[in-house]
């Protein structure tokens, strides 16, 4: 009985996900897409781009791919006023010799701009080292909260790479109800084997 109330509670302290296919395991569904973004995996990078290894993560999200422009995603999220969420992702720069340059600018509504810079001399085309995982913490101010990824710079012999999105928060606390149930269910499980210990005194 207890095992399954603290199971009770660790669900309840769970944040819930706001992001939809974060992962891009079902290409960019649940994305708004401008310009040239593209689901891609190490595969096709390993084939037609000079890449190697394995990034392990199946599908990314490839901005500017085929030597096109790049573009941007977004996905409007309910969040609620005054509360506080966890963004996360999985950020990098493919690129070889004589490539250019990647930014990925990082928006939440009007209330984070955040910029992730690979230089030239830093772009890999070993994809097992690809991706770099960052985030940060923000704080909403509307009931929609619009997450966006755009890439910029010349994206000759270099693309931004994007997986891993996620987006969560607030965290539920269970209510005194939720406590003062656990709580017996604590003494309850204390009684019974204080009765048991007795017991078994009394057998030996």
């Amino acid at each position: 009985m207890m095992t399954a109330a603290l199971l009770a509670s660790a669900s309840l302290a769970s944040a819930a996900e706001l992001v939809t296919n974060g992962n891009f395991s079902n290409n960019l569904t649940g994305w708004d897409v401008t310009n040239t973004v593209t689901a891609q995996t190490s595969d096709d990078y390993v084939q037609h781009a000079g890449g190697s290894g394995d990034s392990g993560t199946g599908l990314f999200a490839a901005f500017g791919a085929g030597q096109s422009a790049s573009g941007f995603i977004s996905q409007m999220l309910s969040t609620v006023i005054g509360q506080t969420y966890t963004v996360s992702f999985n950020w990098g720069a493919f690129g070889g010799q004589g490539g250019n340059e990647q930014t990925l600018n990082v928006t939440v509504g009007n209330i984070i701009d955040a910029f992730y810079t690979t230089t030239g001399g830093h772009l890999t085309t070993a994809l097992n080292y690809v991706f770099t995982p960052s985030g940060f913490t923000f704080k909403a101010n509307s009931t929609s909260t619009l997450l966006t990824f755009a890439a910029s710079g010349d994206t000759m012999n270099a693309d931004m790479l994007l997986d891993n999105v996620s987006v969560k928060g607030p965290v539920a606390v269970p209510g005194p109800e939720a406590g003062a149930g656990l709580g017996a269910l604590a003494l309850g499980g204390m009684a019974f084997w204080a009765s048991r210990r007795r017991r078994g005194s009394v057998a030996a």
